[in-house]
């Protein structure tokens, strides 16, 4: 087979999502999935900002149906809340619960000591690089996606 960096990419991320199912997440022994954690994640390093269902679309370049799927089950399992905004009440915060929260606190944990085992080796340098290389792949693409739209 012909070396690709599709086919690395997929080789790579089979391997962080099998890493990935083995965090045990919330005390309660239900199991979310990976997209759930790291939006959790995302929201929770967001502090004090309000995060919309737009910017999670953005950050995690996925499409506006498949984040209200994604959401509508968080919600479901007690993950999030959506709140309305005071001057447009149209427009939804979307909020971690105090379930959430502690998730996250044990999320972080793992994935820190996950990047730690990814990552041995690696110099800032090459990690400089690969981010770079990442970001211009996804650049690529995106700018096809806008072409074919």
């Amino acid at each position: 087979m012909k070396r690709s960096a599709s086919s690395e990419l997929r080789r790579l991320t089979n391997h962080v999502r099998r890493k990935l199912m083995t965090f045990e997440g919330a005390a309660d022994g239900r199991r979310q999935t990976s997209s759930h954690y790291y939006i959790i994640s995302y929201i929770a390093s967001m502090d004090k900002t309000p995060v919309f269902q737009r910017d999670i679309d953005k950050t995690f370049s996925l499409r506006r149906p498949t984040t209200t799927e994604i959401l509508k089950l968080m919600e479901r399992n007690g993950l999030i809340k959506k709140k309305s905004v005071e001057n447009d009440l149209r427009l939804k915060r979307v909020v971690l619960t105090p379930k959430a929260k502690k998730i996250n606190d044990d999320f972080e944990l793992f994935l820190d000591n996950m990047e730690n085992e990814m990552c041995a080796g690696l110099s800032d340098e090459d990690m400089e690089t690969f981010f770079r290389v990442l970001k211009t792949m996804r650049e690529n693409l995106e700018a096809s996606e806008n072409d074919n739209q």
